[in-house]
């Protein structure tokens, strides 16, 4: 918030947007008006090596906090997109949705990596780890056959195999979540 212009977009991402999803960053010493005082805001250290862990730590942890303020959504969105009858779009949220459900799993149960590892490998993994019955593991096979085929074609999808993917999905995330 460092030129008129940056507060006049401050001003206007807050009437876009919900204030906890607006963070200002402000140079150290700089005056925040009045009306921008709600948000949250970070100072900014004067010089770019003075402090910068602290000041990214607390960045990064704001995000986080929006992240976990975000994820209920994440997982009510495939509904949603059901409910709308946008079947391709919900095929595709409820595959990514149990995508990011089974690496935060995998994370947990294995060393977290850098290295990307695929959701076919994702869902063989936790076969091994008996998390995961075969025919589960072949329905799933089959759900991202389809999601792969939304994603890269034209492909459309019934209301019947939308549902059954979206009602699958959140039952298996469901299953790993109580483990």
């Amino acid at each position: 918030a460092s030129s008129p212009a940056t507060l006049m977009e401050m001003r206007l991402a807050l009437t876009k947007a919900k204030s906890p999803r607006v963070l200002l960053i402000a140079d150290k010493g700089a005056s925040i008006p009045s009306d921008l005082r709600q948000v949250t805001y970070f100072l900014r250290p004067s010089k770019p090596f003075d402090g910068a862990d602290q000041f990214l730590e607390q960045i990064a942890g704001w995000f986080q906090r929006l992240a976990d303020d975000l994820r209920p959504q994440l997982t009510e969105e495939p509904s949603r997109l059901l409910e709308l009858r946008e079947y391709r779009s919900a095929v595709i949220s409820a595959i990514t949705l149990l995508e990011i459900v089974l690496r935060d799993r995998y994370d947990v149960i294995s060393e977290p990596s850098s290295k990307l590892v695929s959701v076919g490998r994702l869902i063989n993994h936790m076969m091994d780890l008996q998390m995961f019955e075969p025919n589960t593991v072949e329905k799933v096979k089959k759900w991202l056959s389809v999601r792969n085929s939304v994603v890269h074609t034209q492909q459309q999808v019934s209301a019947k195999i939308a549902r059954e993917i979206v009602t699958g999905v959140l039952e298996i995330i469901r299953r790993i979540r109580e483990q």
